[in-house]
C-alpha cells in the first residue's frame, strides 16, 4: 500500500508527501532488519547459555567422580603399604589371606576420564565467546590429559600380581572385596576368605621370591601419589570454574 502512496505521490510530483513515504520505507527496513539482528542475537545467547550450563554440569560431575578416585586411589596407597611391608617379609596373620587381598587390592587402576561431551560439541560451535572463560576451559581439559597419560598404561605391578594369584580365588575377590555403587569404586580389604584361603601362604611364598614384584609396586606406589596430586589440582580447578561459569551464567 505505501508503495503505491509512494508512486501516487511522485507522479502527482507531491514531493513532501514522497520523501515521508520514502523515509517512512527505509525507516520501516531498518527495523525489520534491527529486530532480525536483536532475534539472532537472543538466539545465539539462548544457545550459548544452554551449552555452558551443560559444560557446568558435567564439571559438576567431574567434582563428584575425581574425589572419588581420590579416595580410591587413597585406598590404593595403604593396600601398598602394607602389601610392601608383607614382600619384604611381615609375618602373615592367620592363613595369609588379609595379606594377599592388600596385594590384590594395591594391584587396582583407574582411568581418569572427565566428562567433556559437552565440551567437546561447545568447541564445535566456537562457543563461549568470552576468551576467559573459554581459556579457562582449555586449561581445565588439558590438565585432564595430562593424568590421562599418566594413568594410560598398565601398571607392570597389576600384571605381575594378577598373573600369580589364581584366577578362581581373583574371581571370589572381585565378587566379595570390591564392590561399584553407581560410578563409584570401592575396595574392601576385610572380605571373609574363600573356603580354599589356605593357598594364600604358599602364593605370598612366590611373590616374595619375586624382586621385580617389589619394584614394581615402588614405582606404581610412585605414580599413584602422582595422580593424587594431580587429581587434586583438578579438584581445585573444576570447583573455580564452576563459580566463574555460574558467575557468567548469572550476569546473562
Amino acid at each position: 500500500m505505501i508503495v503505491k502512496r509512494i508512486a501516487s505521490s511522485l507522479l502527482q510530483q507531491n514531493w513532501a508527501a514522497f520523501f515521508i513515504e520514502l523515509v517512512l520505507v527505509i525507516a520501516g527496513v531498518l527495523i525489520a532488519l534491527q529486530l532480525d539482528q536483536w532475534k539472532e542475537v537472543r538466539a545465539e545467547n539462548a544457545h550459548e547459555i544452554e551449552f555452558l550450563k551443560k559444560v557446568r554440569t558435567d564439571i559438576e560431575t567431574d567434582v563428584v567422580d575425581l574425589t572419588d578416585n581420590v579416595e580410591m586411589l587413597a585406598a590404593v596407597t595403604g593396600f601398598g603399604y602394607t602389601a610392601m611391608e608383607v614382600l619384604e617379609g611381615r609375618p602373615c596373620i592367620d592363613q595369609c589371606w588379609s595379606e594377599m587381598v592388600a596385594i590384590f587390592q594395591a594391584s587396582q587402576w583407574i582411568d581418569v576420564e572427565l566428562n567433556q561431551t559437552s565440551y567437546e560439541d561447545i568447541k564445535r560451535t566456537g562457543l563461549p565467546r568470552d576468551m576467559v572463560l573459554r581459556n579457562e576451559l582449555v586449561t581445565y581439559y588439558n590438565v585432564s590429559d595430562q593424568a590421562r597419560k599418566i594413568s594410560a598404561d598398565l601398571p607392570r605391578f597389576r600384571e605381575l600380581i594378577r598373573s600369580s594369584i589364581p584366577a578362581r580365588t581373583q574371581e571370589y575377590m572381585w565378587a566379595a572385596c570390591f564392590s561399584v555403587q553407581g560410578r563409584k569404586q570401592s575396595l574392601n580389604g576385610d572380605c571373609a576368605p574363600p573356603p580354599n584361603a589356605d593357598q594364600s601362604l604358599e602364593v605370598i611364598t612366590r611373590l616374595r621370591a619375586n624382586p621385580e614384584i617389589r619394584t614394581s609396586l615402588n614405582y606404581w606406589l610412585s605414580t599413584v601419589s602422582i595422580l593424587k596430586n594431580m587429581l587434586h589440582d583438578q579438584i581445585s580447578e573444576a570447583e573455580t570454574v564452576i563459580d566463574n561459569l555460574s558467575g557468567f551464567l548469572a550476569s546473562r
